[in-house]
């Protein structure tokens, strides 16, 4: 599924894709970074940077070789960039703009968006499930997965408030019925590759004291 672009609730991170220009004709030299949000304080991996990159390329030759172009706006030709191949680190990489081109970047962090809504689809229409879904998952997320998907302290306490809000802690066998989802969304093709042993055993609770 190709996504052109995304809005999340404000605690879990946005993200857009522009249209009209040409990924191919704009792409930057490698070692031209590009704009990001992406905060810069967190580390990418090296390896999944030029892995990146390299499944990148291979897809702009590929195209070539098929006798059209990477673009943005398929309206007047072209198709766009292919991602799939990438792992949630390699997009991460992607997205965080060094080395890759403005529409990579968004390109990636859209597709990190989806991953994130596949994983979270089990939770869909229950903010309080959604919010300690989020809780849960947030630590078994690499620190450059959380970065490029806009996860910070922040979004932990907005979980906090919505779960407050919608009901109060997850008592634990609603806690254990939120991991096993996270857990099965686990083996989705479309969904993140998390760490689950990482999984909080009561990553939904929150101290309603404080």
């Amino acid at each position: 599924m190709q996504i052109t672009s995304a809005t999340f609730p404000k605690s879990y991170g946005s993200v857009g894709i522009g249209t009209g220009s040409n990924i191919g004709a704009t792409r930057v030299a490698s070692d031209t970074p590009a704009a990001s949000s992406t905060p810069s304080s967190v580390p990418v991996s090296k390896a999944a940077g030029q892995a990146a990159r390299e499944k990148l390329d291979a897809d702009y030759a590929k195209a070539a070789s098929q006798g059209t172009r990477i673009v943005a706006d398929t309206a007047n030709g072209g198709r766009h960039l292919d991602v799939s191949s990438l792992t949630d680190e390699e997009l991460a990489a992607a997205a965080k703009g060094d080395g890759f081109s403005s529409d990579e970047s968004l390109t990636a962090k859209a597709a990190l968006a989806g991953r994130m809504w596949a994983t979270l689809a089990p939770f869909e229409g229950n903010p309080r499930g959604s919010a300690a879904a989020v809780k849960s998952l947030f630590p078994a997320l690499s620190p450059a997965v959380r970065s490029a998907l806009g996860w910070t302290e922040a979004t932990l306490t907005g979980s906090d408030a919505v779960i407050r809000n919608f009901g109060g802690a997850p008592k634990e066998s609603e806690q254990d019925t939120i991991l096993e989802k996270l857990r099965k969304s686990l083996q989705s093709p479309g969904a993140l590759k998390f760490d689950a042993s990482l999984l909080a055993v009561r990553g939904g609770t929150v101290d309603l004291t404080a």
